[in-house]
This record gives structure tokens, sequence and C-alpha cells, in this order.
């Protein structure tokens, strides 16, 4: 979804599992001082054991902040920068695998137990097991499949569109040219992150020609940025 930031003068494309929960309370927080971030207010709430109260959504549930396909970006003023932050594609997959793709999730959500039980997958599959079941688990799991969407849907078909393109490798870059556009320090801090990362992962040989095939779309679309066999080898001697 396009977030439009007017301090900052700029059009933020956001995608799921590319630091998007952070990146989007950033924003927030910039264009509305008075209030507290959703996100940091959520995890607060979860720390003590309290439910969220129904009245304070989350950022993801707020109003210009929500996940929408790009097809739905309308242009900014004029005068305004296009920027989007990218990740290697198979990280991202990890990514999705390690923060959504469990028991834990699926119970928070009506019915998806049951989905998934009556399609004989595992509750709390390892990374192979979700990729060769990869799409049987987005068809039972929202969040599964709201997470792994192909890039393409949530920037477009072309990164020329874009003024800047930031990897999140490199956030760094990504804060500073915010800042530098606001004359003042965008403060940006890590919100979304899981005891599930720590989630041990494996990608067996088996693995590789489904994952080229799953993430072509994806690898091609982000050009020199990333190359899916360096990413395997460096992801497998991790």
């Amino acid at each position: 979804m396009a977030i439009v930031s007017h301090r900052a003068r700029l059009l933020y494309i956001s995608v799921p599992k590319v630091a998007c929960t952070s990146i989007k309370s950033a924003f927030w927080a910039l264009e509305h001082p008075e209030e507290e971030r959703p996100s940091i207010l959520r995890k607060s709430l979860t720390k003590l054991g309290l439910r969220k109260p129904a009245r304070v959504p989350g950022i993801h549930q707020r109003s210009g902040y929500e996940t929408l396909s790009f097809a739905r970006v309308k242009l900014p003023p004029e005068g305004y920068s296009k920027v989007v932050v990218v990740r290697d594609p198979l990280s991202r997959l990890i990514s999705a695998w390690r923060d959504k793709v469990t028991v834990e999730n699926f119970r928070r959500r009506n019915g998806e137990i049951h989905e998934l039980q009556n399609a004989l997958l595992p509750l709390n599959p390892t990374f192979s097991e979700f990729v060769h079941n990869y799409d049987k688990y987005r068809k039972c799991s929202r969040p599964a499949r709201v997470h792994t969407e192909l890039l393409s849907y949530h920037i477009g078909h072309d990164l020329q569109w874009y003024d800047r393109v930031f990897k999140l490798e490199d956030l760094s870059a990504f804060t500073q040219y915010v800042s530098n556009r606001l004359g003042e320090h965008f403060d940006l801090r890590r919100l979304n992150e899981s005891a599930s990362l720590n989630r041990e992962f494996k990608i067996e040989d088996e693995d590789v020609a489904i994952l080229r095939d799953l993430l072509a779309a994806d690898y091609e679309l982000l050009g020199n940025c990333y190359i899916f066999d360096e990413s395997v080898a460096r992801l497998r001697s991790a």
C-alpha cells in the first residue's frame, strides 16, 4: 500500500516482511505526533498479557496504511519522491514461514486449524514441508497468503517507476534519505520481532528447484539486486 508522508514529501510503497510494520509505524508517528504508535501500543499490551482494545486498530488497519495492491496506488503530488524498500525474495519467504506459518498463528484465526487438518498439513511445518505444500498453506491460511504474495502485487512490474529503491540490508540508507528530506531524524524502530524468528530452518536439496520456480518472478523483477543461487548458498552456509 502507498503511504503518503506530506512532511517528508514522499510516497512509500510497503511490502509485507520487508520491515513493513516498523516503517508504517514510523510514518504514522511522523504524520500523527500527538498519537502513540499503534504497533508500540499493541506490543506493550501483548507483553502485559492484555488484549488490544477493539477501538485501537493496529497500524495495518489504519486508513491509508492497509496492505493493498499496487493497482490501487495513486500518484502523489508533484515534487514528491516515490520510494520502496525491497528484500532478497528467499529471505522474505523464510521470514514469512518463520513468523506466519506456525500453529500459534493458525489458532488466532477461526477455522484455519480445521482447514489445515482437513488438508492433512502439518500445523507447525518445517521450511521444507512448507515449500512442498506452498499452495495448500496459502489456500488454508490468510496470513500465509498475504505475506507470500508476489512482489509485483505490492510494488508493480517496473522498478523504474520509483525515484529510489532501497535494500532492507541497507535500511540505514533509507532512514538517512527520509531524514534528509525531513531536515530532522526519522525515528525508525524495529517493532515486529518475534520469538518465532529463532525457528531453525534448512534448505534441502530437493527444495531448491521448487524455490527457484516459486521465486522466479520476484528475482526477475528485482533484476541485479539479488541472485537466487547466491541467496541459496548464503543461507545454506549461515
